[in-house]
């Protein structure tokens, strides 16, 4: 199904540095806003370029890279001074498993590393649950090693626990965090006031907030409750349904752990889920619910 063309789409995360894939999936420019709600720093680059300088051999027996933050933290540890990673990164890394959790994760990983590049598993799996089955199918027989895990400040145990019942054990490494941006509330004000200009006189127009995180989502959930467009903690959908006034809010999420965060955490109604963490897939899911 398509989008509907009197709705406005919100990406509640930082734009990609050229084109945006998600934006130019929706295909409507003047109707596609950007939030950004999280900024990232990266944290003990050092230990980290150390840790890839010295290679896996006897020490880890796989890696997990689940976000574009960790992709762009080994980036920034493996580069150092030199423009060619490829020189800076042993080839000893390509002979042991990346574990990701979408394709665009280990299309992002592949240029840092030596050519050719290791083999990646679990691009399609989408969740932190159905990761943990595909790293431990893939050891049926757990190794001596951990598996290097490079991890945020807000990543939850889900994974590293349903791989310690597994048998498996994994060597976590903090290599970001992340903050508030200083300008987000001013920044959702500017988009929903051009949402409201565009349609002054109309029919109060659908505005859909694609959520790319629990943490992500967790801000500008609040934020939206503060401006009275959801309803808040212990009411129903149908308690206000984000119709006071300007919008009416509905939320996409890029997978399953913002679905469960949305829905059990906040107690919101998700309305639309892509299938897999890509653009092709939420603009899907969009345009079935607004069927």
């Amino acid at each position: 199904m398509g989008l509907d063309p009197s709705h406005h789409f919100v990406l509640v995360r930082t734009p990609h540095a050229e084109a945006d894939p998600y934006h130019s999936t929706l295909g409507c420019p003047s109707r596609t806003h950007h939030l950004p709600v999280l900024t990232t720093s990266f944290t003990d680059t050092p230990t980290l370029a150390a840790t890839i300088q010295l290679g896996p051999t006897e020490r880890y027996a796989g890696v997990i890279v689940t976000s574009q933050r960790a992709v762009d933290a080994w980036s920034l540890a493996s580069t150092g001074p030199s423009p060619d990673p490829q020189c800076s990164t042993p080839a000893s890394w390509c002979s042991i498993p990346f574990f990701v959790v979408g394709p665009a994760t280990a299309s992002a990983l592949a240029p840092l590393l030596p050519s050719p590049p290791p083999a990646f598993f679990g691009s399609s799996t989408g969740t932190a649950a159905l990761l943990a089955a595909t790293i431990a199918s893939h050891f049926p027989t757990p190794p001596p090693l951990p598996l290097l895990y490079l991890t945020g400040d807000k990543n939850r145990d889900t994974l590293p626990s349903a791989l310690e019942r597994a048998g498996l054990a994994t060597h976590r490494v903090q290599v970001y965090e992340t903050a508030v941006v200083d300008d987000f509330e001013a920044t959702l004000e500017e988009v929903l006031g051009r949402v409201k200009q565009r349609h002054e006189g109309e029919q109060i127009p659908i505005v859909w907030f694609a959520l790319f995180s629990p943490s992500g989502a967790r801000h500008c959930l609040d934020a939206l409750r503060r401006r009275d467009l959801l309803p808040g903690r212990g009411e129903r959908d149908g308690d206000r349904d984000g119709r006071t006034g300007r919008v009416r809010i509905r939320l996409a999420g890029i997978g399953p752990t913002t679905r469960t965060y949305v829905e059990q955490d906040e107690g919101l109604t998700m309305h639309a889920v892509a299938q897999s963490p890509d653009p092709v897939e939420l603009v899907r899911a969009m345009g079935n619910a607004s069927s």
